[in-house]
């Protein structure tokens, strides 16, 4: 067996890049409705030591993003893909809120609301007056394009 040959030699792990950027100490979702939770767990597995924040418009989505999170966190326990102690790191350091303004120190925000090109655009709006200039702002959107959302 080789084992100097990568498997996937074209795949790169992003959590695994070192850049000259350290990565945020805070980061946020916007959206908690159907990805946006995904992707914000996702988050969290990979950087547990960070802050997380998950935002939405309505108080609802957040507390099925709460439990969405603990069930995933049981099945990993469950399955041996996680330790008891794994999971406990993944699910704290979250904030689930309907306040943009908690976000302000954020590094990186991901946008996962609904694909509403009208809604996107408030959101990016709102969110350019409360982060700071150095702040990563990207959309998760799947079907409208980027130079529509970003471009006036």
């Amino acid at each position: 067996m080789i084992t100097d040959k990568k498997l996937y030699p074209s795949y790169n792990n992003p959590f695994l890049i070192q850049t000259k950027r350290p990565l945020p100490d805070e980061m946020a979702v916007i959206g908690a409705g159907h990805i946006g939770p995904d992707i914000a767990y996702y988050l969290r597995t990979g950087l547990p030591e960070k802050k997380l924040y998950l935002v939405d418009v309505v108080e609802a989505p957040l507390k099925k993003a709460e439990a969405r999170f603990k069930s995933y966190a049981e099945k990993g326990i469950k399955y041996k893909k996680m330790t008891p102690e794994q999971a406990d790191a993944v699910l704290s350091n979250i904030v689930y809120t309907t306040d943009y303004s908690q976000i302000k120190n954020c590094g990186l925000v991901i946008e996962a609301a609904t694909e509403n090109l009208t809604l996107k655009k408030k959101i990016f709006a709102e969110l350019e007056q409360i982060v700071g200039k150095d702040t990563i702002l990207t959309s998760n959107t799947s079907g409208i394009p980027a130079d529509q959302i970003f471009n006036d």
